[in-house]
């Protein structure tokens, strides 16, 4: 906390600050979703049957 207080300046202890950048966590989780079905697609289908 201290680390983020230098960075944004005077953070009020007693109040809940958002810090996370939810759309950037929404981005992160839909790509590494998708990167993942694609990956076991690719499994898949070069097992052998």
């Amino acid at each position: 906390m201290k680390a983020i207080a230098k960075e944004v300046g005077t953070v009020d202890a007693t109040r809940d600050t958002m810090f996370t950048d939810w759309a950037a966590v929404d981005r992160f989780a839909r790509e590494f979703v998708g990167q993942a079905e694609r990956a076991v697609k690719s499994v898949q289908e070069s097992a052998p049957a």
